[in-house]
């Protein structure tokens, strides 16, 4: 079609050149020319608008294949869409179904556990390592230990009825939340035993996982109560039955031992209501504990520690506890009682003081001097007093641990009176605990404690020594310093063993640590006319010694 248009500009030239030219003929054939040229370019024209009409016919053609595919897909994606809308409703249906179906069952397993749970009679519960409950509690739990408020540590259970148990509880979690020792030693710290309200409750602790650092725990509580009451029952039984054994080998022994409690026991019941000071109590309990230990009553000595450790922790004997010493004072010495009748005004004389007694009389000796010896019969020997509490030394190192221990007892004829050296005795138990669990360590080779009594003119002399470590004299020095004493030499510091609250044991026991025994003895052996002496070797053992003036024999009875 270019070409035709050119050859018509060509053509159009050559008209006007030729008419101005004036050649007329040359004109009209370049018009003929310029007429075909026009037709074929006509022509191209309508091949071309015919050509674009059959393109533009095609491209709308491809177009509408274009959009029918076009919609085919999305026809196929919207079914495809559906589909999947419907599968995923249809699964998620099945799987609501089968959640369903899985917390169903996992309530139900709930249900048979908490059934489970809640039949048991242990009280269960899971708790952190603040103490505060966190998941699951058995009805038990809620029944013995109470309902606690969200986040309360099981502390605030307690700290109505028995604050120091509460007391108890906080520090055992707050270090258990520290977590700076070891978790054996940690888990051993959390309460384990503890009477509130009268209930006797047992706490065991175990740790939830494998880690090094639980972070759970386990809290099983029981009830144990009766168990606990028949435990004490049975033990008060035994006491009972090795007292009336004690009775059938002394009896008057055993009758001044009932006699000299029921005032102790007096004592200690009446402070709940009196204005006692707390040193005599503390005295009086200690004694009491010591006559318990001496005639073998382990279960009581065992009562009034704990009644001693209330007593130190509150300031104070509650009445309940008073009501538990006397009831258990009482159970055991009934059956003595009752067996004793008026034994106590009978005497026992060895054979071998009658027959001397029948000699003086076959020789004739004066009147003054026979009444002299039968007076003396009213006395007890010494070597029977200071046999028991060579008895209570043996046993006392079976149950510490300790050697055998060698005991020398000599009385040398020596009598006492009851009314004047009856509580003297008792409270030299103290002495002869102490020597047994201070002085000799569970290796010491051939321990020896030696009792002894003899008479001057003038006094009585009493003497325990032994072979043990002998008293440590410096640290009664800062004992004391720490207690505000002033403490110039060594016999100051010995001195000093003898007041309140000082002792040279280095923790506290059922056996001694209380700084009460020795106060005791120093009181009761003045209040009958004596005087308290010590002494001590470093490795070598300690003596002490108790001088009583005969001369103030009947003022100190009085």
């Amino acid at each position: 079609m270019r070409t035709a248009v050119d050859a018509m500009t060509a053509n159009a030239h050559n008209i006007f050149a030729a008419l101005s030219r004036g050649d007329d003929a040359v004109a009209g054939q370049q018009m003929a020319e310029m007429d075909q040229n026009l037709a074929q370019s006509a022509e191209a024209v309508a091949r071309a608008s015919s050509a674009i009409q059959q393109l533009q016919t095609s491209l709308f053609a491809s177009q509408l294949d274009r959009a029918e595919t076009l919609k085919r897909s999305q026809l196929l994606l919207i079914v495809l869409v559906v589909a999947m809308v419907i599968f995923f409703v249809r699964y998620g249906q099945r799987l609501s179904r089968m959640f369903a179906a899985q917390n169903e069952a996992i309530a139900q397993r709930n249900a048979d556990m908490r059934l489970v749970l809640d039949q048991v009679s242990d009280g269960l519960a899971i708790v952190d390592r603040r103490g505060v409950v966190v998941g699951q509690q058995s009805a038990a739990f809620a029944s013995i230990v109470g309902v606690l408020p969200p986040e309360a540590s099981l502390g605030r259970a307690f700290d109505a009825s028995a604050p120091n148990v509460a007391a108890w509880f906080d520090v055992s979690f707050s270090a258990l939340a520290d977590d700076a020792l070891p978790l054996e030693v940690l888990l051993d710290q959390l309460p384990s035993k503890v009477t509130v309200d009268g209930k006797h409750l047992s706490f065991e602790w175990r740790a939830i996982g494998v880690d090094a650092a639980p972070q759970q725990f386990l809290c099983i509580v029981r009830d144990v109560t009766e168990r606990t009451r028949s435990s004490e029952s049975e033990a008060a039984r035994n006491d009972g039955l090795e007292l009336l054994s004690r009775w059938v080998r002394d009896g008057k022994g055993a009758a001044d031992f009932v006699a000299e409690g029921d005032a102790l026991i007096a004592r200690v019941t009446n402070a709940v209501s009196n204005a006692t000071d707390v040193a005599d109590l503390k005295r009086d309990l200690h004694t009491l504990k010591g006559n318990a230990g001496l005639w073998g009553q382990t279960a009581l000595a065992s009562l009034l520690h704990t009644v001693e450790d209330g007593l130190e922790e509150s300031g104070g004997l509650t009445s309940a506890a008073a009501a538990e010493v006397g009831a258990g004072w009482q159970m055991r010495t009934e059956t003595v009682r009752r067996m004793s009748g008026d034994r106590g005004d009978r005497i026992d004389v060895p054979r071998a003081e009658l027959q001397r007694l029948v000699d003086e009389v076959r020789e004739g000796t004066d009147r003054d001097t026979i009444v002299r010896l039968l007076e003396d019969w009213k006395e007890e020997p010494a070597t029977i007093a200071l046999s028991r509490l060579g008895d209570y030394a043996k046993s006392l190192a079976r149950r510490l641990g300790k050697p055998p221990i060698d005991v020398v007892v000599d009385g040398s004829d020596v009598r006492l009176s009851a009314t004047r050296f009856q509580g003297v005795m008792s409270a030299l138990v103290h002495v002869v605990r102490n020597a047994v669990d201070h002085a000799f360590a569970p290796d010491a080779r051939s321990p020896r404690i030696e009792l002894r009594a003899q008479r001057n003119d003038d006094s009585i002399i009493i003497r325990i020594v032994d072979n043990g470590r002998g008293i440590p004299v410096e640290g009664l020095r800062k004992r004391l310093s720490a207690l505000g004493k002033a403490v110039n030499d060594d016999n100051d510091a010995l001195a000093g063993i003898w007041e309140d609250g000082v002792s040279t044991a280095e923790e506290l026991t059922q056996t001694s640590g209380r700084g009460v025994g020795l106060a005791a003895v120093k009181r009761t052996v003045e209040a009958a006319g004596g005087d308290v002496g010590v002494a001590t070797v470093a490795g070598a053992g300690s003596t002490f010694t108790f001088t009583f003036d005969v001369a103030r024999r009947h003022a100190a009875a009085e």
